[in-house]
């Protein structure tokens, strides 16, 4: 997620928060803003993980990573 996605998903993030708050229950942890400015940091960061996974997932493994004598071997 590059610069301008990130911010675009803060601000999606934000509405979408500030409008279950308003709307369904009151998020008393997203007050002040430094809260949820926080929470949302905290989001993105763990849907960035999400997405890693799932795109490292997608990717052709070699089998002789699992080998620990192969040179291609992360252990």
């Amino acid at each position: 997620m590059n610069g301008p996605e990130k911010q675009l998903r803060r601000e999606a993030l934000e509405a979408q928060l500030m409008k279950f708050h308003k709307e369904k229950i009151p998020l008393t942890g997203i007050v002040p803003v430094e809260n949820m400015l926080s929470f949302i940091e905290q989001l993105i960061d763990s849907l960035q993980r999400v997405e890693f996974v799932r795109k490292v997932q997608t990717r052709p493994i070699s089998l002789l990573r699992a080998d620990p004598k192969s040179p291609y071997s992360t252990l």
